[in-house]
C-alpha cells in the first residue's frame, strides 16, 4: 500500500525562523571552526598567548551556538505542539518533507551544512587535543630526563673530590 503523503505546507514564520536559526547556527559553527584553526596553528607555533586569546574567543563562540541551539529547539519545540507531534520525535528533515520542496530543500542544505561544520569542528579539536597531549609529554620526558640526569650526576664537595653526603652537589654538565 502506498503511503497518502500530506500536501506541502505553505511557510509558516515557524518554517521561516527555523531557516534563519539554521543559517545562524551554519554562521557560529564556521566562526568556532575558525578559531580552532587558529588554536591549532598558534599551537604548532608554541605561542602560548595566542592558544590563550584564540581559546578565549572560541569560547565566545561557543557560547553564541549555545544561545542559537535554544532558539531552534524552541522553534521544534512550538512547530511540533502546533502540528500535534512529540517534541523529541521531531527533527529538520520531518519538517523540511512537510513545506514546500524549495524551502524544505533548503531547511536540508543548512541541517547537513550545520552537520559538516560541526564535524570538521569535531576533528580539528581532536587534532588540538593530541597535540597538545604530544607537547605535555615532551614537556614531561624533558622533565624526567633533566631530573634523572641530575639525580644520576656525579656529587663534587669543596675541593672538587667526589664525595658522599650532605654537603655535596650534583654536577650538571652542558656541551654545546
Amino acid at each position: 500500500m502506498v503511503e497518502v503523503l500530506p500536501s506541502p505546507l505553505p511557510a509558516s514564520s515557524l518554517e521561516d525562523q527555523l531557516a534563519a536559526t539554521l543559517r545562524a547556527e551554519a554562521d557560529a559553527c564556521a566562526t568556532l571552526l575558525e578559531w580552532a584553526r587558529r588554536t591549532q596553528q598558534a599551537i604548532l607555533a608554541l605561542d602560548a598567548e595566542e592558544v590563550a586569546r584564540a581559546s578565549h574567543q572560541q569560547l565566545k563562540a561557543l557560547t553564541e551556538l549555545h544561545r542559537i541551539d535554544l532558539a531552534r529547539k524552541s522553534i521544534l519545540m512550538s512547530w511540533a505542539n502546533l502540528h500535534g507531534m512529540a517534541f523529541s520525535s521531531v527533527t529538520v528533515m520531518d519538517i523540511a518533507g512537510r513545506v514546500q520542496p524549495a524551502l524544505g530543500a533548503q531547511l536540508m542544505h543548512l541541517a547537513r551544512l550545520v552537520a559538516q561544520r560541526l564535524a570538521d569542528l569535531s576533528a580539528v579539536n581532536s587534532s588540538n587535543r593530541s597535540l597538545v597531549k604530544c607537547e605535555l609529554e615532551l614537556q614531561g620526558a624533558i622533565w624526567r630526563q633533566f631530573m634523572g640526569a641530575e639525580m644520576a650526576g656525579a656529587a663534587y664537595g669543596p675541593g672538587g673530590a667526589a664525595q658522599p653526603g650532605s654537603e655535596a652537589s650534583h654536577l650538571i654538565e652542558c656541551r654545546v
